[in-house]
């Protein structure tokens, strides 16, 4: 997904680190295609008949934040979470506590599979101090999120959760002080909910305060992690890739 920013890092607008869903595109990524709902238009009347009332609302849910209109900025493009996004949005960021929590633990043995794993990702040399740093400055951020106050839910009219064509995840406020959740957000599955915060809460942290405006880049399309070949980019520096670290951090965690 793209990621704009201005001259000064400090006014990024930073968007999360799976790959946006397309509204046009027949050939969109499987991995949120498989998502989608159908219009309701396209459902045979006596199809909808049978739905019970659970999946009335479940199917309400997915309508409410799979975002279907052109933004208008003269709209909300935020709002107070529902009780059941609430409990979604908690799920993915104690996940993703979780998981920086064990990760920061895991380094703390020096294993030398570790820093391998992190020089082979970032392909350079790298410390553990630097990886304890780097993953310590996530976690603290990941523990400074309150729900309502720096998490805050987005509506469909938020031009950066919904360009008109695509849905997005996450943004990182300009400011670095607090993150938007998308109505995607609240269709994604566990694992990928607390990677975002990790993603997200890297940005938080200021891990890539040296990129050029408009170049961020990610590891790859899609949510998938493969802990044997954790971000196969080139050409970048990796150390300031929020991408790299929030799954290095996530392989580190899941290592033992």
């Amino acid at each position: 997904m793209p990621c704009a920013y201005s001259s000064d890092r400090k006014s990024s607008k930073c968007v999360s680190n799976a790959a946006p869903v397309s509204k046009n595109v027949s050939g969109s990524n499987p991995v949120w295609r498989a998502l989608a709902t159908r219009s309701r238009a396209n459902q045979p009347a006596d199809e909808e008949k049978e739905m019970t009332e659970a999946e009335k609302r479940q199917y309400e849910y997915h309508r409410e934040h799979q975002c279907s209109n052109q933004p208008d900025p003269s709209k909300p493009q935020t709002k107070t979470m529902t009780e059941r996004e609430i409990g979604r949005a908690m799920f993915g960021l104690q996940a993703a506590r979780s998981i920086v929590s064990k990760a920061y633990n895991n380094l703390g043995r020096r294993d030398p599979y570790h820093l391998r794993k992190a020089q082979k990702t970032f392909g350079q040399p790298v410390s553990f101090e630097v990886l304890d740093s780097h993953v310590l400055r996530i976690k603290s951020k990941l523990e400074s999120l309150v729900m309502n106050q720096n998490v805050v839910a987005a509506t469909c009219d938020e031009k950066r959760c919904n360009d008109g064509d695509h849905n997005f995840v996450a943004v990182t406020e300009d400011n670095l002080s607090s993150i938007l959740l998308c109505p995607f957000f609240f269709l994604q599955g566990g694992r990928t909910v607390a990677t975002t915060y990790i993603h997200e809460a890297g940005h938080m942290a200021n891990i890539d305060v040296n990129w050029a405006p408009g170049n961020e880049k990610y590891c790859r399309p899609d949510d998938t992690i493969e802990c044997d070949n954790i971000c196969p980019l080139t050409g970048e520096n990796l150390l300031e890739n929020v991408d790299a670290w929030m799954r290095l951090t996530y392989c580190i965690a899941m290592s033992s």
